[in-house]
């Protein structure tokens, strides 16, 4: 019978307007969409150097004002910025692209791991 198809939605067996029938499979089959916590959005996103840069004078900035809005912090910090030359610049670009490759590298070697673990968790199970 076709209606037992569709239990998991509440349907009942009479007269069934199915184009007003909105699929929701998650509830249906107890299924959670995948969500992306805080850590793992954090590993996904690569730092600039400007960040970089903030980073490492907001605190100061914070000491020598330390009544200065956030957003006064920032157009101090962003000033400073601007009058870096562009070798004081290439300086924190590099240090960015450092990051960058040593993040990649780290995720490889974590999948790796994860990898490897599901193999031996099945190489186990199955002996």
């Amino acid at each position: 019978m076709l209606h037992d198809d569709f239990s998991c939605y509440g349907v009942q067996e009479q007269f069934v307007q199915w184009y007003e029938i909105e699929p929701t499979f998650s509830w249906c089959f107890n299924e959670q969409k995948p969500t992306v916590n805080a850590v793992d959005k954090k590993k996904m996103r690569s730092t600039s150097a400007y960040a970089l840069f903030f980073r490492e004078k907001q605190l100061a900035e914070k000491r020598a004002a330390p009544y200065a809005t956030f957003g006064q912090i920032s157009q101090r910090i962003a000033q400073k910025w601007d009058l870096l030359n562009d070798q004081e610049k290439k300086t924190y670009k590099q240090k960015c692209e450092k990051n960058r490759t040593r993040s990649i590298v780290n995720a490889v070697e974590q999948k790796a791991r994860q990898l490897l673990m599901g193999i031996k968790s099945r190489a186990v199970n199955n002996d």
